[in-house]
């Protein structure tokens, strides 16, 4: 229960602190347009630069979860046209449709995944960004020209577009210095400073955007694009990524940003491209309503998942390692070496347990310090393991004290001072 207030409570918070002070102390709209484009350029690309650089490129299933979130975001868009059809609207209002069924509000994803699974749920939430935008950007662009009324489609401009986009250029950027070993001395602190800024003030200016005014137009519409954005995205991505094996905690975020509600700057393009911006105002606002009941119940699922299954592929090579050394050699019998598959598990556990409280302090632990840990584990939770081991090093030293070639059974006749082996 702790964990679920931690995770959605200040996510909400802020976005209604941001309604009120709208309404309140900042009223001018200049005010939230400049935060907003801060976040945009420095803040928000920041956090992703600094997530993404954490990580080892070599060990992360970039091919399972770009199958797997860009199949859910074509899906989607197909939905979305055939939805719009289908509700008899035309294109304007239909780029609208699209925009609330396949754009995402990336600010409370980060916010969501680093309370529920810390700093590895950002890391992750960053690969899923850089999977999402490209694809967004380019569908949403592409649905956008192909009104007819703007003149030819411009592939150049497109192409410009994605290549300028601030986040994509971050998580190019991030891979990059993760594949040259991380960021050179004192950049590292300067860089997450400005990232951890981006959350708090950008659920803020997501609150601030949000439009009461237009809550009921055209309502059926707005309750079908909820359900898809909502519930029928990350319904499709769990099953994509399900079918093509994505390790429980990339699956756990990639369901959980498939799952957020239209990002707010979706009515800001709605009206500068020629879109339905009273439909696009009031579907982001269902939304993110709506999003206060889906995302709990989806958030807390995926924290179950990527804590019933074995570790995520980042964690995986270095704990079992750790841990594993100190008991390897001791054992001679079979059974002690399904032991050491439980063993990540639990650490994995007890790790993403303390995530939102301590998460920093827990990954600086010693590999000394993890195995002890893992060991202590083990013996309490294996009693029949242990009775066995035990069984063995005691059978182990009256043969060594009588006979100190008793592993070589064929040698002992060939030894006058030592017995036959009747006992066998």
């Amino acid at each position: 229960m702790n964990l679920w207030l931690d995770a959605f409570v200040p996510a909400f918070a802020l976005l209604g602190l941001g309604a009120l002070l709208r309404r309140v102390l900042l009223p001018l709209d200049a005010v939230w347009a400049g935060m907003e484009k801060l976040i945009y350029w420095v803040l928000l690309p920041s956090l992703i630069l600094s997530a993404l650089a954490a990580l080892d490129p070599a060990s992360l299933p970039l091919g399972a979860m770009a199958f797997t979130i860009w199949g859910a975001l074509a899906t989607g868009t197909l939905i979305s046209v055939l939805l719009a059809r289908f509700m008899g609207h035309g294109h304007a209002a239909m780029t609208s449709i699209l925009q609330g069924g396949i754009r995402f509000n990336n600010l409370m994803g980060f916010a969501i995944v680093g309370a529920i699974f810390g700093a590895e749920g950002v890391s992750f939430g960053a690969v899923a960004t850089g999977i999402i935008v490209p694809f967004v950007q380019s569908v949403t662009t592409l649905a956008f020209a192909m009104d007819g009324s703007r003149g030819r489609l411009k592939p150049l401009v497109i192409l410009r577009q994605l290549i300028l986009n601030p986040l994509i250029i971050a998580c190019i950027l991030g891979f990059t210095v993760a594949a040259l070993g991380g960021f050179p001395p004192g950049v590292k602190p300067t860089i997450q400073a400005l990232g951890r800024a981006s959350v708090a003030l950008g659920l803020l200016c997501v609150g601030a955007a949000l439009s009461w005014e237009s809550f009921t137009d055209r309502l059926p519409t707005q309750a079908l694009t909820g359900v898809l954005k909502l519930i029928g995205m990350p319904a499709i991505t769990y099953a994509l990524g399900s079918f093509v094996g994505l390790p429980p905690l990339p699956l756990a975020a990639a369901v959980i940003f498939m799952a957020l509600p239209t990002a707010a700057t979706s009515y800001v393009m709605a009206r500068a491209m020629g879109g339905d911006a009273k439909l696009m105002a009031a579907i982001t606002t269902t939304e993110h309503i709506a999003s206060i009941l889906t995302l709990p119940l989806l958030g807390l699922g995926g924290a179950g998942l990527a804590q019933s299954l074995p570790p995520p592929v980042p964690v995986a090579p270095g704990a079992p390692t750790a841990s594993d050394a100190p008991v390897a050699a001791a054992p001679q019998a079979a059974a002690p070496a399904q032991a050491p598959a439980a063993a990540p598990a639990d650490a994995s556990l007890t790790e993403r347990a303390g995530a939102a409280v301590g998460r920093a302090a827990e990954e600086t632990t010693s590999a000394f310090g993890r195995a002890m840990n893992w060991t202590g584990r083990q013996l309490e939770g294996a009693g029949q393991w242990t009775a066995r081991q035990g069984e063995n090093i005691a059978s182990d030293k009256p043969e060594t004290a009588a006979a100190p070639a008793a592993p070589a059974a064929p040698e002992a006749p060939a030894q006058p001072l030592p017995p036959p082996v009747p006992v066998r």
